[in-house]
């Protein structure tokens, strides 16, 4: 479900740049055909949706080739550690069976970061954006939800849409938090309306 123009034009950005790191901040896979959510029924993609994302990091790799890749799990990827873990728990152990080597990270000089876990730019705090509840409907401005659950600066995904919040503290500290938008396609069936931008 990616937009390959949005992602084309990332990479141009980033070798222009000469980028020293690439976050794959979460939602690189989509992981549809195991989703808990209602989809109509189709072939299964699975198999397919791996391979896309193996071509993926092959081609990312060629476009950067010296550049430090971290890959984050978000919650679309984890939608298979859940499926293996309710589905095939006996399975679980086996390494086969889970995003790192099914996309072949390793091959790629790709380290893994998974779910819900910080990874630090610098002094900027990043995380995929699914760690903070949101409650249910959906987020005004996602930005704002980090600052108020996280209280520090901070980047986030997840929400697809590009925010900012800043706040001056009682000490005159100015806390800044941005939520990206995204590099998928942004009228999918399941939420054909809704607010997402290209990031």
């Amino acid at each position: 479900m990616h937009d390959k123009k949005t992602i084309e034009l990332a990479v141009a950005e980033a070798k222009q740049k000469n980028v020293v790191g690439v976050l794959l901040n979460g939602d690189i896979m989509d992981m549809f055909c195991i989703s808990p959510f209602f989809r109509v029924p189709t072939k299964d993609r699975f198999v397919e949706e791996v391979e896309m994302g193996r071509g993926f990091l092959t081609w990312l790799r060629s476009k950067l080739p010296r550049a430090r890749m971290i890959f984050r799990e978000g919650n679309h990827e984890f939608r298979l550690t859940r499926y293996v873990a309710d589905r095939a728990a006996a399975l679980y152990d086996l390494e086969e069976v889970h995003l790192p080597f099914l996309l072949r990270l390793k091959e790629h000089g790709v380290e893994w970061v998974q779910d819900k876990r910080k990874v630090m730019l610098g002094k900027l705090t990043t995380l995929h954006g699914h760690e903070f509840r949101s409650g249910l409907g959906s987020v005004v401005n996602p930005a704002r939800l980090a600052f108020l659950r996280a209280t520090a600066t901070v980047l986030v995904g997840h929400h697809h849409r590009s925010s900012d919040h800043a706040q001056r503290t009682l000490d005159d500290r100015i806390l800044s938090c941005w939520s990206v938008g995204c590099a998928c396609f942004l009228s999918p069936d399941y939420d054909p309306f809704n607010q997402w931008n290209h990031g």
